[in-house]
């Protein structure tokens, strides 16, 4: 127990003052977006589309008081099967802005902003339209006071006996590193055809490690490439591989001794070209890549907790201090498996499996049951089959696969905060007859923090005397229950006093079977 007395300020005003800052969501705003595109002349007709997705970044903010104001850039991706058979893939931009009302007293902040049900549809054969529906949010530090206000004719140095408590939470800060440049020559596996012409270039980049060193954190990962070509007897294939990433970022807090981090890709640029010897074609791939990455500091706080008076009487008003408690830091690899058959993915015919690729996505976060974490989510799966039909030669197929994950965490009662992400790190689509399976590897990694809360005095009106005086000692008998601060309160009289009065410590006070009290008001 540490105690402090309040020290004597101007107006009979008595302050304690102490601040917990606390990382957590300041303002919220969320739309529905919609955008037309036209096509342009080079892409042929759309029959189908065989994928579809969006991806946003934040280009601006502005603030006036409690508002602030905010603009994304939002781009559609489109798979396209065209007329004859051609596949195609088309990047479609478009930008939304908006406002939200902030929580009072923010200070600076950032902008987060999720995608959901992102979608391309074809409106008609030279006409796509994009939707989605958009989440944005503001995460900032808040400040929560735990000084305790004492006010009355008599608030002055000796006047209050105050408690303080230490209670243990956490700082989240955020790094954030754009736009980290990688080039690569990609070869074609053996057995594959030389590549006429790249269709499109998926990279899928997933943090492996953090190791933190100071106030600098050492970023290792992985992309997975997906390369979807044409050749030159104007058929379609693919093929993946593995790039290593690393990057090192600047932590924004001193004493950070957990981060997690998560990874998308920015720009994308693919070209074929020959190789050294002229006789196949190599991929020159250029791309870039943002990195998020949240640092949790461990920190101490002391709040008022409990007071009272030794010359008059003290009426409290309660508030709650709130606190964040970290409950969870992890990257786990799971597996995921799923089958369909042709019929149910309304492929009247299929001679094969053309290319294919999977995507993923957390839709649920949060406590589950018996104090665990639950993550449940959905991984798309995209493919082209082929048909062997005249003038009609492939099909394009989609795979809804829903997995769910728990995991062990250290979970009391009160609200759960968890930003996570998942990535597909590995994903194997085969057809054995009219049956499709899909076996998948996904990385699935998140921060956890709970924001708990402790009751503390905030505001105490010091009114009227005491009582008159007791006797001058009392022999006070310890129950097993007592501890110095009961004592102290119990007969309104400074808890060092007791102390100083029988020679004893703190600790000692188990240990004693009777006391002496000198002076003090007894309280029932």
């Amino acid at each position: 127990m540490e105690k402090d007395r309040a020290a004597a300020v101007p107006d009979a005003a008595v302050e304690n003052a102490s601040r917990v800052i606390r990382t957590e969501t300041v303002g919220r705003d969320g739309c529905d977006y919609t955008k037309e595109f036209v096509l342009p002349d080079y892409i042929p007709d759309v029959r189908r589309i065989i994928s579809s997705g969006a991806r946003a970044s934040v280009v601006g903010t502005g603030r006036n008081g409690d508002f602030a104001g905010w603009e994304c850039t939002v781009v559609f991706e489109a798979l396209l099967l065209c007329d004859g058979g051609t596949v195609r893939s088309v990047s479609l931009q478009g930008t939304q802005g908006g406002e939200m009302r902030l929580e009072p007293d923010t200070g600076d902040f950032r902008l987060e902003v999720e995608l959901e049900n992102a979608a391309v549809r074809a409106s008609d054969p030279r006409r796509l339209t994009g939707r989605c529906r958009m989440e944005v949010c503001a995460r900032g530090r808040t400040t929560c006071p735990t000084e305790m206000r004492v006010l009355g004719d008599g608030a002055d140095a000796g006047s209050v006996e105050t408690l303080r408590e230490k209670v243990c939470g956490v700082f989240v800060g955020t790094a954030v590193k754009e736009n980290v440049r990688v080039s690569r020559d990609i070869d074609p596996p053996a057995g594959c055809p030389e590549i006429t012409d790249i269709v499109r270039c998926t990279v899928t980049p997933y943090v492996t490690s953090v190791r933190v060193s100071g106030r600098t954190a050492e970023v290792r990962g992985e992309a997975e490439i997906g390369v979807i070509y044409s050749g030159p007897d104007g058929k379609y294939g693919m093929f993946t591989e593995r790039c290593p990433l690393g990057t090192e970022v600047e932590l924004p807090e001193d004493g950070t001794e957990v981060c997690y981090a998560c990874a998308s890709v920015g720009e994308i640029k693919a070209a074929a070209a020959p190789n050294a010897y002229g006789e196949q074609k190599t991929v020159e791939l250029d791309f870039s890549w943002d990195l998020e990455l949240y640092s949790v500091c461990p920190c101490t706080f002391g709040t008022v907790s409990d007071a009272y008076s030794t010359r008059g009487e003290l009426t409290a008003k309660n508030g709650t201090v709130r606190y964040d408690r970290l409950a969870a830091c992890f990257t786990d690899r799971i597996s995921v498996r799923g089958e369909s058959t042709a019929e149910d993915l309304s492929l009247g015919r299929s001679d094969g499996i053309c290319l294919y690729f999977a995507d993923a996505s957390v839709d649920r976060a949060g406590a589950g049951k018996d104090g665990e974490l639950e993550f449940k989510g959905t991984v798309l799966v995209n493919a082209l089959f082929e048909t062997g039909a005249e003038g009609d030669p492939y099909a394009p197929a989609e795979m809804r696969i829903p997995f769910t994950y728990t995991r062990k965490a250290d979970l009391s009662d009160g609200p759960v905060d968890c930003r996570s992400s998942v990535s597909v790190t590995a994903c194997r689509l085969r057809q054995d007859g009219g049956r499709i399976t899909a076996e998948l590897e996904l990385q699935i990694g998140a921060l956890v923090t709970q924001t708990c809360g402790k009751t503390v005095i905030t505001e105490a009106e010091l009114t009227g005397p005491l009582p008159e005086k007791g006797p001058a000692m009392t022999l006070y008998f310890v129950d097993p229950g007592d501890d110095l601060w009961s004592v102290a309160k119990r007969f309104r009289v400074p808890a060092d006093e007791i102390l100083r009065r029988n020679g004893m410590t703190e600790d000692d006070l188990k240990n004693r079977r009777v006391i002496a009290v000198f002076g003090g008001s007894r309280q029932p």
